[in-house]
């Protein structure tokens, strides 16, 4: 797991939803961005050098940003992510991991600063036991043998996510 992105997304989070007032509506051009970056993914180019800190750190922190002024902030890590020779099984275990500890310190960050309140901690704790759910099926129909499959699925689900941000 990158802990580098992890911490910088938090912080980013944080510090993007007290400026959301100034930043306003710059989701259309997230969205294009995201679009933009997936086409590249999907035309077959793929960054082949190692990944680093640094680029952790600016994943982490254009996430988090995201996240907090348009809530969707997976994109640059997903894309970081994919980027280099990391094996499928060890890309999707760092997902999961990073998935889960965001946004489990997300709900303490929209709770702590008023954002949300205790309806949406009571839907969180619902829902939570069906993304476990989903992560241990997700676990059972992963094959790494199929790799351009994987790949090519969360591409399609990043570009959905960029084409809904773009036509809403």
């Amino acid at each position: 797991m990158k802990k580098p992105q992890t911490l910088v997304r938090v912080v980013s989070e944080y510090n993007g939803r007290q400026g959301l007032s100034w930043i306003g509506g710059w989701g259309l051009a997230v969205s294009a961005i995201i679009v933009i970056f997936v086409l590249i993914s999907l035309a077959g180019w793929r960054y082949r050098g190692r990944k680093g800190r640094v680029g952790a750190i600016a994943a982490g922190a254009l996430s988090g940003a995201m996240m907090a002024t348009t809530s969707v902030g997976g994109p640059p890590v997903l894309m970081y992510l994919f980027a280099g020779g990391d094996k499928p099984a060890t890309i999707r275990a760092d997902i999961v991991t990073y998935f889960f500890l965001t946004h489990f310190l997300l709900i303490a960050i929209v709770l702590a600063t008023g954002v949300a309140g205790w309806t949406a901690l009571l839907r969180a704790a619902v829902l939570f036991p069906l993304m476990l759910v989903g992560a241990w099926v997700g676990t059972k129909l992963f094959d790494p043998k199929r790799e351009r499959l994987y790949r090519n699925f969360t591409l399609a689900i990043l570009l959905c996510t960029g084409l809904f941000g773009l036509l809403r």
